[in-house]
């Protein structure tokens, strides 16, 4: 086609699909031009293409010099386009553009194309299917996209195996223990018993129960544990030593919190003789299993022990735990293998086989919204920082006070904070809405490779039958 033919034609046609377009509201109509030029033609055209194409022809001429371009079109190929542009809905409505002198319709009459329903109903339902199709389409194309992609991640392993070197099982040597065992020694932590507390289950609905009778049974439980737990480990192990770190509130006190006085079973001196009488005959009857040579106890008061109402009003040790822990010592004074170590100071630190160990009560230790072990990473790095300025550093670091059981890591050792043998009290579950099993826990330090082991025994789980006999429930 000559090159001045085709501009015509473009001219023609642009015209054409322009006034259909314009007419129907709709501003884009290159694409359309594109394609009957395409057709026309017989090669590819672009929508930039024709716009380029048909701004370059029409520049700087005249509105009838365009229309004479559009009229030197031959009437049998402007006819074909037309018809083209017809027959695909790209005319206008009523009369298709005139090329003057041109009659491009003479042997086909125009017959516009079929307008869509009037009807609302019929369009939203004529859409709706339409969505639907698509949406079908859609889903369909990520299912076989999805099993597609699975099939090739199966051939893909497929051939990975394929290639894989072979499996060798390499045999196991026998585990065996080459000369004399490692020394361990077990430490049992002791904290929070609060002997001579009385909870009274009817007081706190059946949430909780304590008394002197649950205080012996619970810590009968305890050492029969602690026993178990040396028997077995002494088949691994060499134990000589057991070292019992009592971290406080061995006493429950009487004058620490308004209303104590209600909320005990013995006043305190009675606490200390019944306390103290108690945990001589549990030390003596771990003794008198001969599975230990002797046992180190290491005393450290709590804030239940406190002879004033208010914190700081005297100094530490003066504090009916560490009373106690003096009557004690005092009793078992003829027996040299226990050894007591006693300070005044509210902390400790223990060296174990090489392993120095860290020991507080822990009510130095703020928690944040009830949670106690931002504070306890805080008081760690203090402390750390404070014991460095002399000279000194501790592999781990035990605590109790705040009645949960929990092990914290470090960047080197442990963080270890003791349970309680009282479990949930009238306090902690009305004030603060929480409780905890009675717990205790207990762990080893070897002397090459420092803590190995580490149990927290539960020591006793109260029956639902009782607990429901107390329960505030009733029935309407």
């Amino acid at each position: 086609m000559a090159d001045s033919l085709r501009d015509a034609l473009l001219v023609a046609v642009t015209h054409a699909v322009k006034a259909r377009r314009s007419a129907l509201g709709h501003r884009y109509w290159w694409s359309q031009v594109a394609t009957v030029m395409a057709d026309l033609t017989g090669k590819p055209w672009t929508s930039s293409g024709v716009r380029n194409g048909y701004a370059d022809r029409v520049k700087g001429r005249s509105d009838e010099a365009i229309g004479a371009m559009a009229a030197s079109v031959d009437p049998d190929v402007y006819r074909e386009a037309v018809t083209r542009v017809v027959e695909d809905g790209f005319a206008p409505q009523g009369q298709p553009p005139v090329v003057p002198g041109v009659n491009v319709l003479a042997s086909k009459p125009y017959v516009p194309p079929p307008s869509r329903s009037e009807d609302p109903e019929e369009r939203v339902q004529e859409r709706k299917g339409e969505i639907l199709r698509q949406h079908d389409r859609k889903v369909a194309k990520q299912l076989t996209d999805q099993r597609a992609l699975t099939e090739m991640l199966v051939d893909a392993i497929t051939e990975g195996v394929k290639l894989a070197p072979p499996i060798v099982v390499r045999s196991v040597p026998q585990i065996m223990h080459k000369g004399p065992a490692d020394e361990e020694v077990p430490v049992v932590l002791l904290s929070d018993i609060h002997g001579g507390t009385l909870i009274l289950p009817e007081d706190v609905g059946g949430l909780g129960e304590f008394n002197m009778g649950i205080f012996r049974r619970r810590l009968d439980t305890y050492q029969e544990h602690v026993c178990t737990t040396i028997d077995l480990h002494r088949k691994a192990s060499k134990i000589k030593k057991l070292v019992i770190k009592i971290l406080g509130d061995t006493v429950e006190g009487e004058v620490i919190f308004d209303g104590q006085a209600y909320r005990i079973e013995l006043v305190v001196t009675d606490q200390l003789f019944e306390v103290a009488s108690y945990l001589i005959a549990w030390i003596l009857g771990i003794l008198a299993t001969g599975m230990v040579e002797e046992i180190h106890i290491v005393c450290i008061y709590g804030n239940h022990g406190r002879t004033t109402h208010k914190k700081g009003a005297s100094k530490g040790h003066s504090n009916w735990d560490y009373v106690l822990y003096k009557h004690m010592q005092a009793v078992l004074a003829n027996e040299p293998r226990v050894k007591w170590f006693i300070p005044k100071a509210w902390f400790a630190l223990v060296d174990i086989l090489g392993w120095k160990i860290y020991c507080s009560h822990g009510d130095e230790v703020k928690s944040w919204n009830g949670i106690p072990f931002y504070g306890i990473m805080r008081h760690d790095m203090r402390t750390t920082t404070l014991l460095q300025s002399v000279g000194q550093g501790y592999y781990g670091m035990v605590s109790g006070d705040k009645h949960v059981s929990a092990t914290i890591p470090r960047v080197w050792g442990f963080q270890v904070m003791n349970g309680s043998i009282v479990g949930g009290s009238d306090f902690s579950m009305h004030l603060l809405g929480t409780a905890s099993e009675p717990m205790q826990t207990m762990f080893g330090i070897n002397e090459r490779l420092g803590k190995t082991w580490q149990y927290d025994f539960v020591l006793e789980r109260r029956d639902p039958e009782q607990i429901l006999e107390h329960l505030a429930l009733t029935k309407i």
